[in-house]
């Protein structure tokens, strides 16, 4: 719950689902998305829409609940994706991301340097924060080694 709910704030690509109108399409203001027209899904802000997810900035990850996802819209999550061109890797990613959480997070207890929010910079494809974002991760083990001290 809690990687789908980073992945929700923070999806790695911003704008990658595409796809072309099969047939025209007509919207509740009159206006037609005609066949052939490629469409881009924002996926950063549908992820942060507050009508599919209220309080769209808080971290939750209880959103995520089994039983709560079963009523999400099916589009509301994007960050592999949807569809017959979903991410072939998103099972790979998955799992290395829980491996590398939990392999740092049980050797070390990660606090920021600085106070403050992290301002984030959306470009047409990536996320990405901007400047640096200084960590200290302090080991649990004392014999294990100090990965970055400011």
């Amino acid at each position: 719950m809690v990687w789908l709910e980073c992945l929700r704030l923070y999806p790695p690509v911003t704008l990658f689902v595409s796809r072309e109108t099969s047939e025209n399409f007509p919207l509740d203001d009159g206006t037609v998305i005609e066949k052939g027209t490629i469409v881009q899904a924002p996926v950063f802000q549908i992820q942060r829409d507050p009508i599919l997810f209220p309080e769209p900035d808080k971290f939750d990850p209880e959103r995520f609940d089994p039983e709560l996802r079963k009523g999400m819209h099916p589009m509301s999550f994007l960050a592999f994706g949807a569809g017959p061109r979903v991410c072939l890797g998103s099972s790979l990613a998955t799992y290395e991301g829980k491996i590398i959480a939990k392999n740092i997070l049980s050797r070390y207890r990660i606090t920021p340097v600085t106070q403050g929010d992290i301002q984030i910079i959306s470009s047409t494809v990536f996320i990405h924060p901007k400047g640096k974002v200084p960590l200290r991760f302090t080991p649990l083990n004392p014999s294990d080694p100090v990965i970055l001290d400011p």
